[in-house]
């Protein structure tokens, strides 16, 4: 391998990589991001987990620190999570510190006392929320005039967000601290779009390249487990895991409770590890990775991203994977230090087998789900008005608009929009007009001075949270308010222990709770929003299935007659694109069906538009839409008729028949106008631009008519 790189390295960092880590070269990845950041490029750095990503990115920046010196901080790390915080400071730390260069984490789980200083890290790792803060600390943000780089690790997790949008705001307000243009350095192991990401992440007037490993896929191994009894199921997942370490992920955080409660009694050291968990909880977890011996936890995409949780012998996935980009996320956590990737997927019946094999053929064929970011992202422009209103306390219409408007995200957004955001808020009674002059109102200062200070700094809704604490004050983790139904004395699973319910708080939302007794049955609790729809690449790569009869990847011969199974339940000559019409008798009739394979997003508008066009109630999956037809043969001629007219229509046309999701969806849309808020969501929940784009695009079969 060429030394050149290793050896321009500064002595310093050098002398660290040779005697700290062992290395005499880089890896190819490294070289090209260390050659590409010289020249001060924006970085969006491609390559597989525990593929030298962070190593890549932060030898450039220490190289750049050691020759430039730094009289303040030099470098942001900004991370998703707080746990990747914690996770990877070591690791950077074990580049920085030998070097004479400091480190330092600042986010919610932080003690408030560490999260100032005398003088100020070189490095700083820290979330976007909390990032927020430090802005509109006058003395704090001082010390980022002179920053040079900031680097976004998984950068993929932001881009199709509201916190992507957050974080591109707070990317241009660092220019302006900076008065330069400071460099971007994003990693990510999974994206569709890559350039898309590279100018999203990069923006006008700026350079930027792509840096993607060259290094050979490495061998991967997938069995497959098809059981349609819950509790065989679950038996299997106990036989496969015990003795070695595992990684288990499922599709929600109320199924890592049920998994766990099903296999812990027969399985030592098992582990939950969700969103909804305290962090202490969270961390015990991760930690049991890093000791010898067996270890199983049960995660959900917690774990997709790169904390660091050791060698594992096995990743399980209980159910099928809802995207390629969560599958390679989770295919990546095993096959490390030369052994081979090792998958099991334990799935319910035919559907989930079909799922799973076009979730490999498409990531075989190295296809990967595209990310767009939100195109009218009002809820974030209410959040830097607000902002910028408390820091400033007083300005001008004209100020505020010069503010927001040449953001990058907001580009798109009117002036005329701002103008209708601020007469709406000055309505609320959030902002008061006194002569030229806007400031926060008597509402406004209710609810966002004092304590409410803290909710602008997150775009996130936090919903009606209750926090689930102990009498002694320990924190357990989170339930959902609105699915909260539990009395005195129920008992529910949490953190893979059974707490029973002692008191309720509700003025200050805390559930308390003490150890439930032996023998005590659990009472079920969920999550709202914890289930994942198909994307639509792996619906079409259902279809392509279907329609071919077979499958590329190599199953056995249960495998290959359970898929012969389902592909017998659809149509013969079934195409492998359009929307395919034809009838199916019932007992008081028929019903239509319109097999279209684009999602429940895509089906779920559809079905909204054929309601309004026949009047017949219609239900939709990810793959289909069922018209109930209490009538005579000839029904699905109908509904093709109908599909092929409303390929002309135009979003003015159909935007209103839409229903509008519960404002509470989204942090801040209680403070906007109507018309601004159904603008908002036709675009940026319902996509119905794109809809309809991908509409007409589609031809309509009618598969009664061809076999007649």
């Amino acid at each position: 391998m060429p030394r050149s790189c290793f050896a321009a390295l500064h002595p310093t960092l050098r002398q660290t990589l040779q005697h700290r880590l062992g290395w005499d070269a880089l890896r190819p990845l490294q070289e090209q991001t260390w050659q590409a950041a010289a020249g001060g490029d924006d970085l969006l750095v491609l390559a597989p987990t525990a593929g030298g990503k962070t190593e890549a990115a932060l030898i450039p920046v220490i190289d750049r620190i050691l020759r430039e010196g730094s009289a303040g901080i030099a470098c942001l790390y900004i991370s998703p999570l707080k746990a990747l915080i914690n996770d990877q400071e070591e690791r950077i730390s074990t580049l920085a510190r030998p070097a004479g260069i400091t480190v330092q984490m600042w986010h919610g789980d932080v003690p408030k006392g560490e999260r100032r200083w005398d003088d100020p890290p070189q490095i700083l790792m820290i979330t976007p929320e909390s990032l927020e803060v430090l802005l509109l600390d006058p003395v704090l943000s001082a010390d980022l005039a002179q920053l040079r780089v900031v680097v976004i690790d998984e950068v993929h997790a932001f881009v199709p967000g509201l916190r992507g949008v957050h974080l591109k705001v707070l990317l241009d307000r660092l220019d302006q601290v900076a008065m330069a243009k400071v460099q971007r350095i994003g990693l990510s192991a999974t994206v569709g779009n890559p350039e898309a990401i590279l100018e999203w992440l990069s923006g006008i007037g700026r350079q930027g390249q792509v840096v993607r490993s060259t290094g050979l896929p490495a061998e991967k191994r997938f069995s497959f487990i098809v059981e349609e009894d819950r509790a065989e199921l679950h038996r299997h997942l106990s036989g496969v895991v015990v003795g070695r370490r595992a990684l288990v992920f499922v599709k929600s955080r109320s199924e890592a409770e049920k998994v766990r409660r099903a296999i812990g009694e027969e399985i030592p050291h098992v582990y939950v590890h969700h969103s909804a968990l305290a962090p202490d909880l969270r961390r015990a977890a991760e930690e049991a990775t890093t000791r010898p011996g067996p270890v199983c936890i049960i995660c959900t995409s917690t774990l997709e991203l790169g904390i660091d949780i050791g060698g594992l012998d096995l990743v399980v996935q209980v159910g099928p994977p809802a995207s390629v980009s969560s599958f390679l996320q989770r295919l990546g956590r095993s096959g490390r230090r030369g052994t081979p990737a090792m998958m099991t997927f334990l799935l319910l019946g035919p559907d989930d087998l079909l799922i799973t094999l076009a979730v490999i053929e498409a990531a075989a064929a190295h296809q990967v789900e595209p990310l767009t970011p939100p195109e009218k992202p009002y809820t974030v422009v209410l959040q830097q008005m607000l902002l910028y209103l408390i820091k400033n306390r007083q300005t001008s219409r004209s100020s505020l608009s010069r503010h927001i408007l040449p953001l990058f995200s907001f580009l798109s957004t009117e002036p005329e929009t701002v103008d209708r955001l601020i007469d709406h808020l000055i309505d609320l009674r959030i902002v008061a007009a006194d002569g030229g002059l806007l400031m926060l109102g008597d509402a406004g200062e209710a609810a966002f001075c004092g304590a409410g200070r803290k909710d602008l700094f997150s775009v996130l809704s936090s919903g009606s949270e209750y926090q689930v604490i102990t009498p002694d004050g320990d924190r357990i983790g989170r339930l959902d308010g609105q699915a909260l139904h539990l009395l005195p004395g129920d008992a529910f699973p949490l953190g893979g222990r059974l707490w029973s319910v002692a008191g309720c708080d509700p003025q200050h939302r805390l559930l308390i709770v003490t150890r439930a007794s032996a023998g005590q049955q659990a009472t079920p609790i969920f999550w709202i929003g914890s289930r994942s729809a198909l994307t639509p690449l792996v619906t079409h790569g259902m279809l392509e299935i279907i329609a071919a009869g077979e499958t590329k990847v190599p199953i056995d011969e249960d495998g290959q007659a359970l898929l012969a199974k389902i592909c017998s339940t659809y149509p013969s000559g079934v195409h492998r694109s359009g929307l395919q019409v034809w009838e199916e008798p019932l007992a008081t009739g028929l019903q239509v069906v319109v097999l279209s394979f684009q999602g429940s997003l895509f089906n779920q508008v559809l079905a909204t538009l054929l309601l309004d066009r026949l009047g017949c109630r219609v239900r939709s999956t990810d793959i289909r839409l069922v018209v109930e037809q209490k009538a005579r043969p000839g029904a699905g001629k109908l509904v093709a008729e109908a599909l092929k007219n409303l390929q002309s229509v135009t979003v003015d046309q159909v935007a209103h028949l839409l229903p509008l999701p519960p404002r509470e969806t989204w942090k801040f849309a209680s403070l906007m106008p109507d018309d601004l808020y159904r603008e908002m969501v036709v675009e940026d929940f319902y996509h119905l631009q794109t809809f309809l784009c991908a509409l007409q695009q589609e031809d309509v079969l009618d598969l009664q008519a061809r076999s007649s």
